[in-house]
């Protein structure tokens, strides 16, 4: 027995009862037993007696780790809690030089950094730029307070491929990392392919279904990838970017809903009504056109919806920093930033977004 697991615990294992547990809730559960145990732990469906060393043998689950650096003991804590939540693993630093060696000692799935005022502007970016060259596939998700949001200009620039906000940290924080995750995971499993491309012309037409957003982009991601054409990170930026703008067409334009919901932060009542507006007349009848075109010069994508539209002429500054802190700021500068043209039509149905090579056609690192 440990001496730090619950009564229950005899010879090292700990028998569970899991009834339909959200696995959100499980991994929870899961992260913290590891901590006190010192041994990793694996998940087990919902329903299933088992112990322990049963599950930590089954090899179904495994936990992503995550390095965090973050100056502030209570705000690293706070962190670490909402990703244990969702059942990631975390390693918390509270410097630059922390946080190197804690990725040199064993590569990260995720990073998160803060970006504290009192830093030089050199140590700012210092573990940033060395993650850039050393670890590059790694992606890094930026912490940010209220007063450091115009700092994501400079960052997203060097190589962070998002950020949240602490202000709204159980909001953005744990849906970010899973997604960035997802995104990078499902790249660095497979081989990097070099084809010799010419041209090639996608074009989808999609339901107002967010949820399906993900599997089309998990498809444009495999092309991409097998142009060579382009670094992975900025693959990955390229489809958060387009994941922005496909929920822009979607929520925005075809369903009508409201920015200034989730900018109040009425986020619940924002979903439920798109949810609600999916169903009905005109509303259900509306799709997204989606195309992607390749060539060797780059990528070019084309998102249209089928809404009444809107001026482009009066959309707010995304790199204002009033309009950072805003959830519409937010999207808007991750698109702009992830490509090199952003442009609507004039009618504002229509958004265009260009990419050059970054690459020559070789094979990716």
């Amino acid at each position: 027995m440990c001496g730090c697991c619950p009564s229950c615990c005899r010879n090292d294992e700990l028998s569970l009862k899991v009834r339909r547990l959200p696995i959100d809730r499980m991994a929870g559960l899961a992260y913290r037993f590891q901590i006190k145990c010192q041994t990793r732990l694996l998940l087990w469906p919902a329903g299933r007696s088992t112990t322990i060393t049963a599950i930590i043998n089954s090899g179904i689950f495994t936990m992503q780790r995550v390095v965090l650096l973050e100056h502030n003991l209570a705000e690293a804590s706070r962190m670490a809690r909402l990703l244990a939540e969702q059942g990631f693993e975390v390693e918390i630093t509270k410097t630059p030089a922390e946080a190197i060696q804690a990725c040199q000692k064993s590569p990260p799935d995720l990073v998160v950094t803060d970006m504290p005022e009192k830093r030089t502007d050199a140590d700012d970016m210092s573990f940033i730029k060395w993650l850039h060259q050393h670890q590059r596939q790694v992606p890094i998700v930026l912490s940010l307070s209220r007063n450091e949001e115009i700092c994501a200009l400079q960052a997203l620039e060097t190589g962070a491929v998002s950020y949240i906000r602490k202000r709204l940290l159980e909001q953005d924080l744990p849906q970010t990392l899973k997604n960035t995750y997802g995104l990078l995971q499902r790249m660095t499993g497979q081989k990097r392919i070099r084809k010799a491309l010419v041209r090639a012309h996608f074009q989808y037409q999609l339901e107002n279904d967010p949820t399906l957003t993900p599997a089309v982009l998990a498809g444009v991601e495999d092309e991409l990838k097998l142009t060579s054409l382009f670094e992975l990170a900025d693959i990955t930026r390229m489809i958060i970017g387009l994941h922005e703008a496909i929920d822009n067409a979607i929520f925005h334009g075809n369903l009508e809903v409201s920015s200034a919901l989730r900018d109040v932060g009425a986020t619940k009542s924002y979903f439920e009504l798109a949810e609600s507006r999916r169903h009905l007349s005109p509303y259900r009848e509306r799709h997204v056109d989606f195309e992607m075109q390749l060539s060797r010069e780059g990528a070019e994508f084309l998102i249209q919806d089928e809404g009444p539209g809107f001026n482009p002429q009066a959309l707010p500054d995304p790199t204002a920093a009033a309009n950072l802190e805003r959830p519409s700021g937010r999207g808007l500068l991750l698109i702009r930033s992830f490509f090199d043209e952003v442009e609507y039509s004039p009618t504002g149905n229509e958004l265009r977004l260009k990419k050059k090579a970054t690459r020559s056609g070789g094979e990716g690192k």
